[in-house]
């Protein structure tokens, strides 16, 4: 139920990977690896997937947003640069991290993530603004945002309007 292969020097996990049906968490950080296989969307009880600190880029495949399971998604260190709308459909997903990479954007209706409680996108200097919807994700509770190239009066009014005017912790 769980594989853990950080720091390992891979370069690639196998398509394969797709087949491990029961599989809860998957650690994979520290590695070498420029993608994840479009295979990982049919880990079907995957509640945890973490791949920080690789080379993945320019984006994570599609079929992410496929694990209706899926809690945990950590990607932070990479080098992607747009991430899946999917992500947006993801109904469990409760910790975003996609801190240092390259983004220019977050996926419009990232809010619609209903329990979606933490997001971290710090260090994605093209980020220049946060999607509206996460205003109104009443499950959202902190964003961590600094380093990035957000408008100061958008912000402000983001965090105003969050969680139904009680705000948000940025």
């Amino acid at each position: 139920r769980v594989l853990m292969l950080a720091g390992n020097r891979l370069r690639a996990l196998p398509d394969a990977i797709g087949n491990l049906e029961d599989l809860e968490e998957l650690s994979v950080p520290g590695n070498a690896l420029r993608a994840l296989p479009e295979t990982v969307g049919r880990c079907r009880s995957l509640r945890s997937l973490d791949a920080h600190g690789n080379q993945i880029g320019p984006t994570v495949p599609a079929s992410i947003a496929d694990l209706a399971a899926l809690e945990d998604l950590a990607v932070q260190g990479n080098r992607i640069e747009a991430l899946p709308d999917g992500l947006s459909a993801m109904r469990r997903l409760r910790r975003l991290n996609v801190a240092e990479n390259d983004l220019a954007a977050l996926p419009e209706r990232l809010g619609d993530a209903a329990m979606l409680t933490t997001l971290w996108c710090y260090a994605n200097p093209r980020l220049a603004r946060l999607p509206e919807s996460l205003a109104a994700n009443l499950s959202l509770k902190a964003v961590w945002a600094e380093a990035c190239g957000l408008d100061g009066d958008r912000l402000g009014a983001f965090a105003r309007d969050a969680d139904g005017g009680d705000g948000i912790e940025l």
